[in-house]
């Protein structure tokens, strides 16, 4: 699950957009998504993310579910999962672990980079970028 920490030269306030749900689209709250021709759907492993899901497919209200916008100055805490031990610098790509890409793990073609890691080390902050 993907949390807000942190808005470099903000506030921490985000802005929240109602999506029209990918007939595809299947996440909890927390996961990363792309939006495409105006349809929300679940991020590919590669991608910057566009959103941030604040609902789960499974509480959306009719065929819209509540989003946060991601943009490059976000950091976030998220697990890390994978086999290499995180590393401050490192480049990571979306992951699965419980839900649809709500984790992060080690990536070399990835947009995100760690920039500190938890006193729990299944735990990174990541930032993003295009």
């Amino acid at each position: 699950m993907f949390r807000l920490v942190k808005v470099i030269s903000g506030n921490n306030q985000y802005e929240v957009s109602k999506l029209a749900l990918h007939p595809a689209a299947n996440f909890g709250c927390g996961c990363a998504m792309t939006c495409t021709n105006g349809l929300a759907n679940n991020a590919t492993a590669a991608v910057m993310p566009d959103y941030i899901s604040l609902t789960s497919t499974e509480d959306a209200v009719g065929d819209r579910v509540e989003a946060m916008i991601v943009n490059e100055d976000m950091i976030f805490k998220v697990e890390f999962v994978g086999t290499t031990s995180p590393l401050v610098g490192m480049t990571v790509g979306l992951s699965t672990l419980r839900d649809k890409m709500d984790a992060v793990t080690y990536s070399s073609s990835g947009k995100g980079k760690i920039v500190a890691i938890d006193d729990d080390p299944s735990y990174v902050y990541v930032k993003f970028r295009k």
